[in-house]
């Protein structure tokens, strides 16, 4: 909701769905819809909005990045609130974000970082070239059990950011209980148009202006 409005969104699974400019309260509330069994009298069901979760905003938030955790039981979703600002995320840097009861490790070039259990932690250098790295990450459960969970080589570029997930599925099987993904943004540079010395000729007829929006 933005103030009296409803504004669509349909967030993306494990990807950056577009960008939203809120201007509103500073909880901003998200509904659902839901299509209810009652019927209007043409005979089609009737739709209604119910509340799915609530952003909190501070007064300094400029460009945040929403996580939804959705309960299907439930009909709601948990929220995780990251600051997405290019100060407080630069391009060409890797932050892991775990959300299983074990603490993650991850390795990158032979460079460790942790993050404990529903914690986050970032990777302590920022590439300021295109690299190529070893790339390993692992899982030190409770027990004391240490777990292979990726072994791989990953290029890393100074034009993108990079969210590493830890999830865990703790009612599958021991080799299916862990999964990792990864959410890239790059960095989108707009060409720049150059200014045409020639000066335009004036019309007799009155201008009409175009104004150009997107969302990403």
């Amino acid at each position: 909701m933005m103030d009296k409005e409803r504004v669509p969104v349909t967030p993306d699974v494990m990807s950056l769905s577009y960008v939203i400019d809120y201007q509103g309260e500073p909880a901003a509330e998200v509904l659902r819809k839901v299509v209810t069994a009652e019927v209007d009298k043409a005979g089609k069901p009737i739709v209604a909005w119910q509340p799915y979760c609530t952003i909190p905003i501070g007064e300094k938030d400029v460009d945040l990045g929403v996580l939804l955790f959705p309960d299907e039981k439930r009909g709601l979703a948990q929220v995780k609130v990251l600051d997405f600002s290019p100060e407080a995320f630069p391009y060409g840097t890797v932050q892991l974000m775990n959300f299983t009861t074990s603490k993650i490790a991850v390795s990158i070039d032979g460079v460790s970082f942790t993050a404990n259990s529903r914690a986050s932690a970032r990777y302590p250098k920022t590439f300021e070239k295109t690299s190529t790295c070893r790339f390993f990450m692992a899982a030190a459960e409770p027990s004391g059990e240490q777990k292979l969970l990726r072994s791989t080589t990953v290029i890393f570029r100074p034009t993108s950011r990079y969210l590493i997930f830890a999830t865990e599925n703790l009612a599958a099987s021991e080799d299916a209980r862990y999964r990792t993904s990864v959410i890239v943004d790059n960095l989108v540079v707009r060409p720049t148009v150059a200014a045409d010395p020639t000066p335009a000729p004036k019309a007799k007829s009155k201008a009409v202006s175009e104004a150009e929006g997107g969302t990403r």
